[in-house]
């Protein structure tokens, strides 16, 4: 099945949602790794397993910006265009420091 008929099959608000919930373990995954790296209240689990929690959590992100992509009123063009803007001003913040 393709990313497009994801999209059609599931529904905008559907693949909105899901995108959400991917976004949040995600983030979740990398406050975690982030306290092990730091040992600042870590937690018990393993490096090893947190990482393969990254793993996991980046690759469900990953299918849904696949399938995001594909509702029409998303612009890659656009998004490609603030990609490269946000780059750019990352870039310089990191020289200034």
């Amino acid at each position: 099945m393709t990313f497009r008929e994801i999209l059609e099959q599931t529904g905008e608000a559907a693949v909105l949602e899901q995108t959400a919930e991917e976004c949040a373990e995600l983030a979740h995954a990398c406050l975690k790794m982030a306290r092990k790296l730091r040992a600042e209240s870590p937690t018990p689990a393993a490096e090893a397993e947190i990482c393969e929690s990254i793993h996991e959590e980046l690759a469900d992100l990953m299918t849904c910006v696949d399938v995001i992509i594909n509702i029409p009123w998303i612009s890659t063009k656009k998004v490609q265009e603030i990609q490269i803007r946000k780059a750019r001003r990352w870039g310089e913040r990191i020289q200034k420091e």
